[in-house]
Formats: C-alpha cells, structure tokens, sequence
C-alpha cells in the first residue's frame, strides 16, 4: 500500500534520472550509494555501468507504450515499481509475471490537472507531462525526502540527434505547446517545495530545463 511509503526518507535526498542524452556526458559511478528513482527505459543505462553500480531502489512508469514495450524487463530489476495510467491499466494483464518486483498502483488525482493542491497521493498523483513530474516527484515528495537531484531530465528537442540516452530519434519536433506544459509543470512543482523547505535540483549536464537551481552533479555525490 501507497501508506506504507509515508515520510519514510524523511530528510533525506535522492536522484530522480531520465533518459536524456545527457546522461552519456556524465559519470554516474558514485550514485553507487544514493538512493535513485529510474524511469521507463533508463534500466538501459546498465549496459555502460553495472547493475550493482548503479541499483533503482525505485522505478515508474505510467506510459502505456513504454509498460507494452517493457513489461518483460521491469521484473529482473529487482525494485520497487509505481505504476499508473495506462501502465496500470495492462498491468492486470500481465501481473503473472512479477514475482521479484514489488508493484505498488497509483490512482490518478483528476482534480490534480496540471495543478498539484493535493500533496496527499493517497488520493492519487497529479495530472501532468511527464512520469517525472507526475509520479516520481510526488513520490519523493510524499516519502519525506529533502532535497531532490534530477539528471537526464534534458526537456530539449532536436530532431537530428538522438532524444534518448541509448539512442532512439523521434520523428520531427513535438509542439512548443507541450513543452510549455513541461515548463509550467515543473513551475508548480517548485512552488510546492518553496513553501514546504524543500529542494529541487537540475544536476542535469545541459538541456532546456532552467526552473530549477543548477547544480554539477560531481559536486554532490
């Protein structure tokens, strides 16, 4: 149960990682010790870096074309998955096959629609962008944590260079629209952890992302 997860980091800080390019520009080997939030496919990060280097002590996924394209995966990683949306609704197809990972459904918050009034994601987890800024942050915000570290999180767009870390190109350039929405999601974000004495980090090398204070990650770890 989502209860169990309440305040238990209290203080403490993690690292919340996406799957942007910009985590092949940077030396992850010391998050070896550091609590880590994985997201869809970055478990792929284990093909330069050894799975005892870096260990997802928790993992999301709400998309359901990511959930189709990687079910079969997500339980040799051994963690703690949150899942919800589209995820969660093929997930009660597939639950046979999960038997090291412990799963953990989320509900959806639809009054939460691009706000974040209700912290309390035992009544679901906003609406919003993203898995990072819909799940694994009000996750990390509802387990206690203090300070929060993003890396490839690039929220950048360009069509002539590979958009995920392991390679991958999106076929032409999404709508200014939607990162608009990227940009006003993470501007609530930090407004909630402004007024609650608690932090967000951009320790992403590069990207658009510039809500946050920026931090160089070999400075933190």
């Amino acid at each position: 149960m989502i209860t169990d997860y309440k305040d238990i980091h209290k203080d403490e800080r993690c690292f919340i990682m996406g799957c942007g390019p910009s985590l092949n520009r940077l030396d992850l080997t010391n998050l070896k010790n550091e609590i880590v939030f994985g997201v869809n496919s970055v478990y792929h990060i284990w093909k330069k870096y050894n799975h005892n280097t870096i260990k997802f002590k928790y993992y999301c996924i709400g998309d359901k074309k990511v959930w189709m394209r990687e079910f079969k995966v997500v339980p040799l990683l051994r963690t703690t998955l949150f899942i919800n949306n589209g995820a969660l609704d093929l997930y009660n197809d597939d639950m046979r096959v999960y038997t090291e990972t412990k799963i953990v459904p989320l509900k959806t918050n639809k009054n939460n629609f691009h706000i974040w009034d209700d912290t309390n994601i035992e009544n679901g987890v906003p609406i919003m962008t993203s898995v990072v800024s819909s799940l694994c942050i009000p996750l990390a915000f509802y387990m206690g944590f203090k300070d929060v570290y993003l890396i490839g999180v690039d929220c950048s767009d360009n069509p002539e260079k590979p958009h995920w870390f392991y390679g991958g190109y999106r076929e032409g350039r999404r709508p200014k629209a939607k990162f608009d929405r990227y940009f006003n999601d993470y501007k609530i974000i930090k407004d909630v952890f402004d007024r609650n004495n608690r932090n967000i980090y951009n320790a992403t090398d590069g990207g658009d992302l510039e809500i946050f204070k920026r931090v160089k990650l070999k400075d933190v770890i």
